[in-house]
């Protein structure tokens, strides 16, 4: 299985990298512009997708790959507000996560993603 973590936090992303790529294939990147350049080249089973990144935020990229893009988006962001999180699932979010989290439950949730 293929992930792709999108991420700007370089110490959560290799955080969530290393645990990741213990049980998956893992790709990372940091900014939006790169994300929606991989997503386009490539065939992931899951995005792990953050909404706040430097060049395209995270919903124009959901909103964007939701165009003709079938794959599994779980958001991992540090916006809890109900807004935020019914925006992203209007616009195609499998599954939101706020920050701080817990590395047992995204890994939990991505295997329950991935089941499906």
């Amino acid at each position: 299985m293929k992930i792709l973590v999108v991420e700007d936090n370089i110490k959560i992303l290799n955080s969530i990298y290393d645990e990741l790529n213990n049980h998956f294939d893992t790709y990372k990147c940091s900014d939006g512009e790169e994300a929606l350049y991989q997503i386009k080249q490539n065939i992931y089973d899951l995005i792990i997708l953050d909404l706040m990144l430097p060049g395209i935020n995270g919903l124009d990229i959901l909103k964007n790959i939701r165009r003709n893009i079938e794959t599994p988006v779980l958001i991992l962001t540090a916006k809890e507000e109900l807004d935020d999180k019914v925006k992203a699932f209007e616009i195609g979010a499998n599954d939101y996560l706020t920050k701080p989290f817990y590395m047992e439950e995204l890994v939990a949730r991505v295997y329950a993603i991935l089941r499906t």
